[in-house]
């Protein structure tokens, strides 16, 4: 499996890589939304972990983006906001799950669902 790591914070990016340690991925990852794409056209991503505060462009049209060139990628969204506004936009954008930060140590078992498996609320 691919996973594409779209995270601005270079120390989330090591504590996500250091969370999915051992697990069969090939991972790659890109700090900004303008690189994204690139990216995914490169690595043809099964999972797109991608903060919701992102530079560059905003993160729910960096979502539909790769949701709508890629519509197997799971995109998981990752944000510190509780906000069911912005859950739902996540969600109408294409995002997979929006996981909040705090449950972070759920990013393991959630690379483990199956494509028909979508998350519950308690999931993220």
């Amino acid at each position: 499996m691919n996973l594409l790591i779209l995270v601005e914070n270079t120390a989330m990016c090591r504590l996500i890589r250091s969370l999915i340690e051992g697990l069969p991925l090939s991972v790659s990852e890109c700090h900004d939304s303008s690189q994204a794409l690139a990216l995914c056209a490169a690595v043809q991503p099964d999972w797109v972990l991608l903060d919701l505060n992102l530079a560059g462009t905003d993160a729910f049209t960096t979502t539909r983006q790769i949701s709508s060139a890629y519509p197997e990628a799971r995109v998981v969204v990752l944000t510190e906001d509780n906000n069911p506004r912005l859950r739902e936009a996540a969600q109408q954008a294409g995002a997979w799950c929006y996981l909040l930060k705090e449950n972070l140590f759920d990013v393991r078992r959630l690379l483990h669902a199956s494509p028909q498996q979508q998350p519950t609320n308690k999931d993220a």
